[in-house]
């Protein structure tokens, strides 16, 4: 009867035990998770507040004030606002091109931020060569095209519509620009693979002392075809 008594003693205590273990568990989760929805790594979770007043005011193109103009009359690669965009949680690197009105950000993503773009979007980029050396598994070629920093292949995550980017992570973007430069009329921002390629090619001439104005006529085609009038 004692060793009965003493049995269920143990095994209430141990139930205690695991139960009081899973909710000092589950609270340690939940409070990490408010924080880390609050913090700037998050662009996932928003609130109806949030979500209102960027459909309300968006701050990426085209807005409301500014409409739909890519007539821009010069060109020029900014580094400065192109490091601030690197900087940002979530973007492996930022490339932005700034006219006499607009700012371009053209950015590849990783997985240290969450809700960077829709639910249901399927990843664009193959990483099945990464424990194999290669750079393009396809190919088996180990050398990369020093002109494409998004290949698809062992590389980082791009987008192919721009309307597929979460609006909070635009939002984030055009406001880092905008405090940056508060200069700029528009920001368009995309993730699209070739618009991104392209962009590498204006910055390694940039970097090369090319004045890059001798693009702007294909400058203005290629971001009138691509951004259109789509947020």
């Amino acid at each position: 009867m004692r060793k009965n008594i003493l049995g269920r003693r143990h095994t209430n205590g141990l139930f205690i035990l695991i139960l009081t273990s899973v909710i000092v568990v589950s609270g340690c989760q939940s409070t990490y998770t408010k924080k880390f929805q609050a913090s700037n790594s998050d662009y996932g979770s928003r609130t109806e507040e949030k979500a209102e007043l960027i459909k309300d005011d968006p701050l990426y193109g085209p807005t409301i004030h500014g409409g739909n103009n890519h007539q821009n009359k010069e060109l020029f690669y900014s580094q400065e606002l192109s490091t601030v965009l690197s900087e940002m949680p979530g973007i492996f690197r930022g490339i932005v091109m700034h006219t006499d009105k607009n700012a371009y950000a053209a950015i590849i993503y990783d997985n240290s931020a969450t809700g960077l773009k829709g639910r249901g979007t399927p990843d664009e980029s193959d990483h099945t060569g990464t424990t194999r050396g290669m750079y393009d598994t396809h190919t088996g070629n180990q050398t990369a095209d020093p002109n494409k920093i998004a290949t698809g292949i062992n590389s980082y995550y791009t987008e192919n519509r721009p309307e597929n980017l979460s609006n909070v992570l635009k939002q984030q973007i055009a406001l880092t620009l905008r405090n940056k430069n508060p200069h700029i009329y528009e920001v368009y921002i995309t993730a699209n693979r070739e618009f991104i390629n392209q962009m590498n090619v204006y910055y390694i001439e940039s970097a090369r002392g090319v004045d890059l104005n001798g693009y702007l006529a294909d400058f203005n085609k290629l971001v009138t075809q691509h951004f259109g009038t789509t947020r």
